[in-house]
């Protein structure tokens, strides 16, 4: 009888143990799975702020912006890394330590994760830092086999993220990239110094549209091939909810980089006095109105441009748009957007005065009467 007892003491003993270590797999497993750190808060602090939620940095470096950064605006420049290490993780693949934070001035611009656990599917690595790429728009140009990129609006900044199947032996997604797209170079003396003056155009084109009730200058830039047949006018199609719209474009083709002004006549089921709800049926509803005034050509106020930050508009994988605006009055929308080329990179306009030109051309836009 005392071997008996004795004997399933042993077991419980042994159940206990095993239930202890399953329970304990359990508990690294469901932590692994869980959010690492909120991701998108991450982009804008300082160096302060990171040390808060990822812990005191293990290692920090300046860096020089060097000439071949800044040859690739839209990319990514930065003067500052600092190195993490994150819970969990005990093997080191892409980063030092864990987490590689990139900064410029101070401000994180940037950020790259080892996951201490791989995940199956990109969405599921990128939500380890808290990122949803639901309904986002896929980077096509970048995206293959071993990595998938997004590139769209998330919390207000305009994000490139990237989760990445780095160890390709594993066959599984172990690194998450995320980067800030830069649509102009920082305002820093160094920078300024390197990139040069601003290129200003030739002249400036006039185009007038009747049937659309508009007119607008487009900036010709200083090459001796290019021509007013620069100017294209094209036709085609908007899609909604309950079809497909024509639209108009007059575009100009700078080289490197693209204006464009698009204008649709509205059905009567979108003819409504209040432009929210027109923007809303029509796919815009993210865009918010702002302080920037509409005129027509006799300088009288007519409205306001509605804005957001940041672009999620592709033309094929080379351009992405940098900036756009809409207006819309009971009868016709209007949408004014410029594209750059994400591949040319010697056009002197890459380097220095895209927001100040796109504003230019923005202020160049005019309501005008029908004919």
């Amino acid at each position: 009888m005392k071997q008996i007892g004795f004997f399933h003491k042993a077991i419980k003993i042994v159940l206990v143990l095993i239930l202890t270590t399953v329970c304990r797999e359990m508990a690294i497993a469901q932590k692994n799975d869980a959010l690492l750190f909120d991701g998108l808060n991450l982009i804008g602090q300082s160096s302060q702020k990171v040390d808060e939620i990822l812990g005191k940095a293990i290692k920090s470096e300046k860096r020089q912006i060097t000439d071949e950064a800044l040859k690739q605006p839209g990319r990514h420049i930065y003067n500052e890394v600092r190195h993490y290490k994150i819970e969990g993780q005990n093997f080191v693949n892409y980063t030092q330590y864990g987490v590689t934070v990139r900064l410029l001035e101070g401000k994180v611009i940037g950020f790259d994760v080892d996951l201490p656990k791989p995940q199956r599917t990109p969405q599921e690595a990128l939500s380890r830092v808290g990122i949803n790429v639901k309904d986002k728009r896929e980077f096509s140009a970048l995206s293959s086999e071993t990595a998938k990129f997004w590139r769209d609006n998330f919390s207000g900044n305009y994000l490139t993220v990237a989760a990445t199947k780095y160890l390709r032996e594993r066959g599984l997604y172990d690194l998450v990239e995320v980067r800030l797209v830069q649509t102009a170079l920082p305002d820093l003396p160094g920078v300024r110094a390197k990139a040069g003056k601003l290129s200003e155009p030739a002249e400036w084109i006039e185009y007038i549209s009747k049937d659309g009730g508009f007119k607008i200058r487009f900036p010709k830039l200083v090459k001796a091939t290019q021509s007013e047949d620069f100017l294209k006018e094209k036709n085609g199609e908007f899609p909604t909810k309950t079809g497909k719209l024509p639209i108009q474009s007059a575009e100009l083709d700078a080289g490197s980089t693209l204006y464009a002004v698009s204008w649709l006549e509205l059905p009567k089921e979108h003819q409504t006095p209040e432009a929210e709800r027109t923007l809303s049926q029509l796919g815009f509803a993210h865009f918010k109105i702002s302080n920037k005034s509409v005129f027509d050509d006799k300088g009288k106020e007519v409205g306001k441009w509605y804005l957001h930050k940041g672009c999620t508009n592709f033309l094929g994988d080379n351009f992405i748009c940098i900036s756009e605006r809409i207006y819309a009055n009971h009868q016709t929308l209007y949408r004014l957007a410029v594209w750059r080329n994400n591949i040319n990179k010697n056009s002197s306009l890459e380097i220095n005065g895209f927001e100040q030109l796109s504003e230019r051309f923005f202020d160049g836009f005019q309501i005008s009467a029908k004919q």
